[in-house]
Order: C-alpha cells, then sequence, then structure tokens
C-alpha cells in the first residue's frame, strides 16, 4: 500500500484527500436526507393509526395533519 501513495506527488495526494473527503461529506449527508425522510414518513404512518384506532373521522385526520404541516407564521414589526 505505501507503494501505492509513493507514485503520487505531494500535491496529488493533497487533492486526493479532498476529494475523497468532499465524497464523504457528500454520502453522509445523502443518506442522513434519506433516514430523515424516513422516519417522519414513519412518525406520519404511527400518527394516522393512532388516530383510525381512536376512532377519528378522515375529515378530523385530514385537519390535524394539514394544521401540523403548515409553518408557524412569524411576524416582524420592523417599524418600532
Amino acid at each position: 500500500m505505501n507503494e501505492f501513495f509513493q507514485r503520487f506527488k505531494s500535491d496529488d495526494l493533497a487533492l486526493l484527500i479532498v476529494v475523497v473527503t468532499g465524497m464523504a461529506i457528500f454520502l453522509i449527508t445523502a443518506i442522513g436526507a434519506f433516514i430523515v425522510a424516513v422516519i417522519k414518513s414513519n412518525n406520519k404512518t404511527r400518527l394516522k393509526q393512532d388516530m383510525i384506532a381512536r376512532g377519528m373521522s378522515a375529515e378530523e385526520i385530514k385537519t390535524v395533519l394539514e394544521a401540523g404541516a403548515k409553518p408557524p407564521a412569524i411576524k416582524i414589526d420592523w417599524k418600532k
């Protein structure tokens, strides 16, 4: 393995390290985003199942899900 790295100049090794690090960061970010999406989907499914088990109607379930999906409105009064 040492012979492999001896073929490269120090500038080439620095570039290789930068490229590999960038790829690793990208992969970790992509995998993390996928895991978060799966967890959110799983939580939403569990919530729906729980509401169905409680006997809520489809309209009530829709109202609850839409209420949770909207981001809170933040009003800033810049004139103070």
